[in-house]
């Protein structure tokens, strides 16, 4: 009998030794498939890497740091969540070169010593023998796509036939020598193409490195700067909205998404626009899409501004912008935006020219609404929870549940209403009838006693939370 015991016993532990056993790995596979994931979609969204140094926002780095990708901060494109953030690495054109005064008596006096060095490891001193007779003049250039290709250096490289078609689509033969000389101010997408013809033979300059070259550049307002911006689209193939069913192209949507982003974040970051007490009011909006764009070759946006008027407060106040989105040397599609932007006093007044027509109609919340609505007996120091059911500008119905007492006509209520984005609304009010449905008290309210301000959140609550009564807009 104890034999039969010890063995049942032993059995008993066995099992619940495999079953524990099988809970700790079950919990560990899923910890770590979910840690998985979230690397490979931080790898896939391209989610910039914190350094250990400092983790600020303006980029001063010394040149041994590692350069990351940069995404927009998520107040630049009024975003509250960054997995909503499509862009990264935003900047403005860099300029090719620049002259020697400009460069040293202007700029360098400007920079601090990381950024002096940044500068200089990627702008080095230049003499060009100008195309026409003249004494040679010296530059500070970019040291990325050559502006001057000698005999010697074209011999040296051994272009094949295609890549001297490439090379003298670009670039002009001078003169007074045999120097080729580059025709144009380049674009990126012309930078991509000559960049496959000269391959490893010069140095590349990746996109998170014009954005830290252009940032520092953009401190001086002592230099001629063009308006001609780009970024780089950050593709999250898992994201929520616009992969919500799988796509094996980018959505339009998205685009369209970016684009918007593109034009309100070069308004901040270049335009001097503020983050708070302005509006960005669209006026028109076109796109043009060429051709599909995919998701496994990098995107590029690049936005010209064609109009441009600043305000006396010195940031930009009306703009239009053409903007194309660029992959693989092709353009994919192309969009245009025309904006204004208003203080927003100027804006609270259109709105409220507008908002009168809210004035005539009642509203009910939508059913995702969160919120709590407390009304007090003048009684009592007690609040009794009730839901509404209704509300416009002038007073609301309300719902009570059946054990809350009948509401007195001939008194006048305190109410409290809260919501997560507006805040807190108090006033007075007086019930003007009641009735019982199913045992509840059902109320109608006038509002006798609400400050102006509180009178603003109402009207706010009902553009953002509330939707119309249908029976009693039509009826």
């Amino acid at each position: 009998m104890l034999r039969n015991t010890d063995e049942t016993n032993l059995r008993v532990c066995l099992i619940v030794r495999r079953c524990a056993f099988y809970y700790i790995f079950r919990i560990t596979v899923k910890v770590y498939f979910k840690g998985w994931q979230s690397v490979a979609i931080q790898a896939k969204t391209a989610v910039p890497a914190i350094t250990k140094r400092k983790e600020a926002k303006v980029m001063s780095v010394k040149q041994e740091d590692c350069l990351q990708t940069a995404r927009i901060d998520k107040q630049y494109v009024h975003k509250y969540n960054e997995e909503n953030v499509f862009l990264c690495n935003i900047r403005r054109a860099l300029p090719k070169y620049f002259s020697k005064y400009v460069y040293e008596s202007v700029l360098i006096p400007q920079l601090d010593e990381y950024e002096l060095k940044l500068i200089n490891t990627y702008y080095k001193p230049h003499c060009m023998t100008p195309l026409f007779e003249g004494e040679d003049i010296y530059f500070y250039v970019l040291n990325g796509i050559p502006l001057i290709l000698t005999p010697d250096t074209v011999a040296e490289m051994r272009f094949g036939n295609e890549q001297l078609e490439v090379i003298h689509r670009y670039y002009e033969r001078g003169a007074y020598n045999n120097n080729l000389y580059l025709k144009q101010f380049l674009y990126e997408p012309d930078e991509t193409i000559l960049y496959r013809v000269f391959g490893k033979r010069i140095p590349y300059i990746d996109s998170a490195t014009k954005t830290h070259i252009s940032q520092i550049l953009e401190k001086t307002n002592d230099i001629e700067k063009t308006g001609i911006y780009y970024t780089n689209l950050l593709v999250n193939p898992y994201h929520y909205f616009f992969f919500e069913h799988p796509n094996e192209h980018l959505p339009g949507m998205m685009l369209i998404e970016a684009a918007r982003q593109f034009m309100i974040a070069c308004g901040h970051l270049f335009g001097k626009i503020p983050l708070k007490g302005c509006q960005f009011v669209l006026s028109n909006f076109g796109v043009e899409f060429m051709r599909f764009t995919e998701l496994n070759y990098p995107i590029t946006i690049r936005g010209d501004v064609e109009h441009i008027k600043y305000n006396r407060h010195g940031y930009v106040s009306e703009t239009k912008v053409s903007i194309s989105i660029l992959q693989n040397v092709q353009t994919t599609a192309r969009l245009h935006i025309d904006a204004r932007i208003i203080n927003e006093k100027l804006f609270r007044r259109f709105r409220e020219n507008e908002m009168r027509e809210i004035a005539a109609h009642r509203f009910e919340l939508f059913p995702e609404a969160q919120y709590m609505f407390t009304l007090k007996n003048p009684d009592t120091p007690e609040y009794s929870k009730t839901s509404i059911i209704n509300i416009s500008l002038d007073g609301m119905c309300i719902e009570q549940e059946e054990t809350v007492s009948v509401i007195d006509k001939t008194k006048e209520y305190e109410f409290m209403l809260a919501t997560e984005d507006i805040g807190f609304i108090n006033g007075r009010c007086m019930p003007i009838w009641q009735t019982r449905t199913d045992g509840n008290n059902i109320v109608g309210l006038k509002f006798t006693s609400v400050q102006a301000n509180e009178k603003r959140k109402i009207a706010e609550l009902i553009k953002k939370r509330c939707r119309v009564v249908e029976k009693r807009f039509f009826f």
